[in-house]
């Protein structure tokens, strides 16, 4: 079925996008956090700004739990995609095939295929949660700080969701240019109607302007919950788009403001063996900004991110096809980095500083990864990251950088490395050798967490898994993409072209 046939089953009531927010996770009976029960109903939802918030809690959990397929279950899902498209986590067999297909590039300019489908479908259905809740923020005309806080959670979800789409269905943005090549549709109404897409540069400007009005929103009156979108996760999305608009002012600038907020908010960078704990605990990780707090009814069992990417989990993905990293990038790490721990180049079966043995039923293989680690085997648990204070501290060095500022740069990179290594000093590089020297420990700070083939996209950098030693051909196959090659950019799904009348442009097909 189309994306614009679900799209109609849900639209314009507020009651309607909450049954379909419950619906799509399962019902959990906390899933509002309110007192147990299964549903609700119209009125209540939509009574007063508070009841808002509730339905805005259920679209916080849809970035979660959204179940369509075992690999295709919540945001996580699209960052395992991003990473297994680039050429830093390796698939070391083809295990038992899931995120093969994605890593081969196969699915990325197939008009047919689940990937484009489900990433189109999973962001415009959160957006159009979100137009029903900024529709009914309008209508109830509450404009009291709580309300805008309600109403600038919204406006920072949905350009969130806008840029994830913007970078995958569009050609990369370009400074200077007119950007006047296709992006996606913008849709801030409740009911989608056919529409073209807009320009490329017109989706920015409304990501743009809804981070703008949210901060401001947000600035008046805020939480400080790692699990909701707030105040400085927004500053942080505005980051993260300002390095794709090569904003360098900009970008370097919010993520600056990340940095001074963190210790209002009870972030800090961590330091040392406290980087070994497996990133899986909100309670125990202050590095997370944005997060979800898995409860005990909640597991996604073999859909869950660790799942795949943990190196403990007893899945048979993770049993017969362990995780590894690019051996060029781990050499690049100093011998007193901490960092190091993170993945067993040598790969004879021992974890890596006190994680103690392997289970003997695991593969083994040189460079596997134990940054991940699920809170019981058994069930794949664990907390899930979607951004670290550690990001803005790269995204700040890299802008100060490119921006030629280069002691700024040097420094804000020293202030993040001195927790990695003890033993690092104060970069004495410039130019392109300080660029890379950012970059390279970006890749290394954030391997896992979906940023490697949207950084290489922004950059209008090719893909070249020839320079990562152990990629092994015959499971990865693809090899090199040069950057004007058509498959940077999802084809639109043929189901919504056909669904869709005013959308009658596809993308270039290979």
């Amino acid at each position: 079925m189309s994306l614009q046939f679900y799209m109609k089953k849900i639209y314009s009531i507020i009651g309607l996008c909450i049954l379909s927010l419950i619906v799509a996770t399962g019902c959990s009976k906390d899933f509002l956090n309110t007192e147990p029960k299964n549903s609700v109903n119209e009125s209540v939802a939509t009574a007063s700004i508070s009841d808002l918030g509730y339905i805005l809690n259920g679209v916080n959990n849809y970035f979660y739990n959204a179940w369509y397929k075992q690999n295709y279950t919540g945001l996580f899902s699209y960052n395992i995609t991003n990473d297994m498209m680039g050429e830093d986590v390796i698939n070391s067999t083809t295990g038992n095939g899931w995120f093969i297909p994605e890593s081969r590039w196969l699915g990325i300019n197939n008009p047919h295929s689940n990937q484009v489908y489900y990433t189109y479908f999973y962001f415009y259905k959160i957006i159009q949660n979100v137009n029903s809740i900024l529709n009914r923020y309008e209508e109830l005309g509450d404009k009291t700080d709580e309300g805008g806080a309600i109403k600038g959670e919204a406006l920072a979800i949905r350009a969130f969701c806008y840029f994830q789409l913007v970078q995958r269905y569009g050609k990369r943005y370009v400074k200077g240019a007119d950007n006047s090549q296709l992006g996606v549709p913008i849709r801030t109404e409740v009911r989608f109607d056919p529409k073209e897409r807009a320009t490329v540069e017109e989706v920015y400007k409304l990501i743009n302007k809804d981070l703008d009005e949210a901060i401001t929103l947000l600035t008046k009156a805020d939480n400080k919950d790692v699990k909701r979108v707030n105040l400085i996760t927004t500053k942080g999305f505005k980051a993260r788009v300002a390095l794709a608009q090569q904003e360098w002012s900009t970008a370097a600038q919010q993520a600056k403001e990340v940095i001074a907020l963190a210790p209002k908010y009870g972030h800090r960078l961590q330091s040392g063996k406290e980087l070994l704990s497996g990133f899986n605990s909100i309670a125990d990780n202050p590095e997370f900004i944005w997060a979800y707090k898995q409860t005990t009814d909640q597991n996604m069992y073999y859909g869950s991110f660790f799942a795949y990417m943990s190196w403990n989990h007893s899945s048979s993905n993770i049993r017969t096809n362990p995780k590894v990293i690019n051996s060029a990038l781990y050499k690049k790490m100093s011998a007193t980095d901490i960092r190091r721990y993170w993945w067993d180049p040598k790969g004879n079966g021992d974890i890596a500083k006190g994680y103690g043995k392997r289970a003997k039923n695991f593969d083994v293989k040189p460079y596997n990864t134990f940054k991940f680690m699920a809170q019981a085997p058994g069930n794949s648990s664990g907390d899930f990251v979607y951004m670290r204070l550690a990001e803005m501290y790269y995204v700040a060095a890299e802008a100060y950088a490119r921006a030629g500022m280069e002691s700024e740069a040097q420094k804000i990179l020293a202030e993040v490395m001195v927790t990695r290594d003890p033993n690092y000093q104060v970069s004495n590089k410039s130019g392109v050798a300080l660029i890379e020297e950012i970059m390279i420990n970006r890749r290394i700070d954030l391997w896992g967490e979906g940023h490697r083939w949207t950084d290489l996209k922004r950059l209008g950098l090719p893909l070249d898994r020839t320079l990562a030693p152990n990629t092994s051909k015959s499971v990865s196959r693809e090899m090199n993409v040069e950057p004007d090659d058509p498959r940077w950019q999802y084809a639109i799904p043929k189901d919504e072209i056909d669904a869709n009348k005013g959308l009658v442009k596809q993308n270039e097909l290979k």
